[in-house]
């Protein structure tokens, strides 16, 4: 196959139509007259140089495309093209991330990152605490119930939510990351899209940005990444939280996902190691929408970076029978949680951390056993 080349995690994709796996092929440079009808499992994998020494086809099995940049598409049956990834010399690993003063690693773990709420009208009323005893109490509970991150906002942005001021949300936040930084060393991310929000989290002892608009709502945020060098999570919304849900007609869902991602993603020019990707679940989108993401959440990884989602006590969940109400939602949630896992997701963010690291651990079990025996 010649020389080595490094390349971003691949992603195994199943097209429902004929039109999306045209949208797919169009938006990388490559023409639907060179691939048969969408039957067949597909790979895009993104890479940093051309490759020339791939042919058109691989003993006749699998068809190979080539895009912009040496971007590569792969698409044939699903066993021939694993086949062709484990007998060909090329990297899909996504390097190690370092948050706070740890190291995660990517490929064979799902992190869990638990959220605080310091605020008075988030949607599930049991994360909900304007108490920094209770506050202290959760996180640590969190701790000890295996998190790997403690998200921390001061702001809800459920659908419907008014914005409270930058002074208002510091008030909430800063005592409670103050504290915890004291007890733990556990990363401290803060849910915020506010620059002078993340600006004073950090410098209070947060370690990571979580900004629901990617970078959008604020443009002094990205400045703040870049001076101080932290990881964010870039996320995808139609819009504010006041407004988002009435913006979720797309052409092609996932493609305008992938799209604005990697317009975020371009905002930090040489520090794209710092991007961790959120696909937005119930920002700006129906249950429908939601499920549709989730069943196709490989797709991120085209874009190489760790991906994140934050399913936890949704309404969707609710409009699947998953419970009316979010108090009842948890069965729900790790059933989608599970689903994440074993589609190789790598931060979960949910409110149920001891539950949740439960149903992780069987998932990943089950997914090691799959490796041995060659399923």
């Amino acid at each position: 196959m010649g020389s080595r080349t490094i390349i971003s995690s691949p992603v195994l994709m199943k097209f429902e139509d004929d039109e999306e796996f045209a949208n797919f092929l169009k938006k990388r440079g490559l023409s639907k007259r060179n691939f048969s009808p969408v039957e067949f499992f597909c790979l895009y994998v993104k890479s940093n140089k051309k490759i020339t020494s791939l042919k058109k086809t691989i003993d006749g099995k699998v068809e190979i495309g080539r895009g912009k940049g040496g971007d590569l598409l792969l698409k044939g049956n699903k066993k021939d093209i694993l086949n062709i990834l484990r007998t060909t010399n090329l990297s899909f690993d996504i390097p190690p991330l370092k948050i706070g003063k740890r190291t995660f690693h990517f490929g064979n773990k799902t992190y869990i990152m638990g959220v605080i709420n310091i605020t008075p009208d988030s949607f599930y009323s049991s994360s909900r605490t304007t108490d920094l005893e209770k506050a202290l109490e959760t996180a640590l509970s969190m701790v000890e119930g295996g998190a790997d991150i403690i998200d921390i906002g001061g702001e809800s942005t459920r659908p419907g939510a008014s914005p409270v001021s930058p002074d208002e949300e510091m008030k909430r936040i800063l005592p409670v990351i103050k504290e915890i930084r004291k007890l733990t060393d556990i990363p401290i991310s803060v849910d915020t899209y506010k620059s002078i929000v993340a600006e004073k989290a950090i410098e209070n002892g947060a370690d990571m940005i979580n900004d629901i608009s990617g970078l959008r709502f604020d443009r002094r945020m990205v400045d703040v990444i870049k001076r101080y060098r932290v990881p964010v999570v870039l996320m995808h919304t139609s819009g504010k939280p006041s407004v988002m849900q009435k913006k979720t007609q797309y052409k092609w869902l996932l493609g305008e996902i992938l799209e604005y991602l990697r317009r975020s993603m371009k905002k930090l020019d040489d520090l794209l190691e710092l991007a961790i990707l959120d696909p937005g679940i119930g920002f700006g989108k129906t249950p429908e929408q939601n499920l549709y993401i989730l069943k196709h959440i490989e797709f991120l990884k085209t874009l190489g970076r760790p991906v994140l989602i934050g399913p936890s006590r949704k309404s969707f969940i609710g409009h699947f029978g998953g419970g009316e109400k979010p108090e009842e939602r948890l069965e729900g949630t790790i059933a989608v949680v599970s689903l994440a896992v074993y589609k190789g997701v790598d931060f979960v963010r949910v409110h149920d951390v001891k539950e949740v690291k439960k149903a992780i651990s069987v998932v990943q079990s089950l997914k090691e056993i799959g490796k041995i025996h060659g399923i």
